[in-house]
């Protein structure tokens, strides 16, 4: 498996299957891909209100006031998610966006469920971007809070589900899979012009991986 995924980090394009031994998962990881609301520049204000609150329902229910889109792709990627919670029964540590749309997938079960779902708020200082690997990091230290171990089911878009995979087994090894088809369409109103289609989306993805490799993030 590791040199076939090696070859699909080359082909940028290349998706993964769902892996077989998936029940085995004891939390789901999941990476949002852009949003609606929220330029990359304006996030500190998403990360303030997070610091004026003490719950992330009190955030959601602001951002729902406030008519915040979380883009097609994390809605997608937040039905895979909350199915997953729900079959296997276990948590979930994800990107804000994908949390806010389990929220308003399912309120009532979000409010009757507190802490089945953690999530990664972006910093609160201006300019701040939170990147893959930053995700992965932060998922890593709730993962120790929690004293979570064991399988890993990673939830991304289909075009960057391979980059993730590879760079969560440089922090968890082989016990991170993939749950496959997660997402691969684009939303052409999203703030981050790389995530609006394919053709935007894969040069930039192209970039990244060669840096990451020469970072040795990878």
């Amino acid at each position: 498996m590791g040199a076939f995924l090696w070859l699909k980090y080359c082909i940028p394009w290349s998706t993964v299957k769902t892996a077989s031994n998936l029940k085995q998962a004891k939390v789901v990881l999941a990476q949002s891909c852009g949003r609606n609301s929220y330029a990359d520049a304006e996030l500190y204000r998403v990360g303030r209100l997070v610091e004026q609150t003490a719950r992330d329902l009190d955030v959601f229910e602001h951002l729902a006031d406030q008519n915040f889109w979380p883009g097609l792709p994390n809605v997608y990627m937040a039905k895979q998610c909350l199915t997953l919670i729900r079959r296997l029964n276990i948590p979930a540590i994800v990107q804000w966006e994908i949390g806010y749309s389990i929220y308003r997938q399912d309120e009532v079960w979000f409010k009757s469920n507190p802490g089945k779902v953690r999530c990664i708020w972006p910093s609160t200082k201006p300019g701040v971007y939170m990147s893959t690997r930053d995700v992965l990091e932060m998922s890593a230290e709730l993962m120790r809070q929690q004293e979570i171990s064991g399988p890993i089911a990673v939830v991304a878009h289909d075009y960057h589900v391979v980059r993730v995979l590879l760079m969560a087994r440089k922090l968890w090894g082989d016990s991170v899979m993939a749950v496959g088809d997660s997402c691969r369409f684009f939303d052409r109103e999203s703030v981050q012009p790389w995530t609006r289609s394919f053709a935007k989306f894969i040069p930039r993805e192209v970039m990244v991986r060669f840096h990451h490799l020469f970072k040795g993030w990878v």
